[in-house]
């Protein structure tokens, strides 16, 4: 964990552990009094949560948002292969693996081939996923070529930054 990209948080240590139905919120302000701190909003790659639980999507989008990222959300794996083929710029997507419709890997999986249409401009390759899961289930299905990131449930929401933060990073290839 990069602990350069905490400096400008008004927490010290923020944990958020989905059991169940609820969520758990644990946030440790930073100083004293947790006074809020000036922070510089830089220009991100956008974010698109893909979670069919509403207060997943809302924790995890109010953070995003507060970081400075443009945030984009689907409820199901259906709507988040439309958001993924009409966009027109690099989406770092955190998708939950198992959802009502298609789950994560079906989602990885048909926008991949949907990536190898001509008219697509190879959309897939921009894009950078990352799977949340509770389940210890391999990856083995994706498509070949597809680096996917895993992060498990319940996960730290510092580390999740961290994990985002370096993908919107990387140096999109050119082409």
């Amino acid at each position: 964990m990069a602990h350069h990209l905490l400096d400008s948080r008004p927490w010290q240590e923020m944990r958020v552990a989905v059991v169940g139905w609820r969520i758990v919120w644990t946030i440790t302000p930073r100083g004293e009094r947790g006074e809020e701190q000036t922070k510089n909003v830089q220009s991100h790659s956008g974010v698109l949560i893909v979670d069919d639980d509403q207060a997943t999507r809302d924790t995890i989008r109010l953070l995003f948002e507060y970081e400075g990222y443009l945030v984009l959300e689907a409820s199901n794996g259906r709507s988040a292969l439309n958001l993924l083929n009409i966009s027109r710029s690099r989406l770092i997507v955190l998708l939950d693996w198992f959802l009502p419709d298609l789950d994560g890997i079906q989602v990885i999986q048909q926008h991949a081939l949907a990536a190898t249409e001509p008219s697509s401009g190879q959309r897939s390759r921009r894009h950078t996923f990352i799977l949340l899961t509770a389940s210890s289930k391999s990856v083995a299905d994706l498509p070949p070529g597809m680096s996917v990131s895993i992060v498990r449930k319940p996960f730290d929401m510092s580390d999740l930054l961290a994990l985002v933060g370096a993908a919107a990073a990387e140096v999109e290839p050119r082409g």
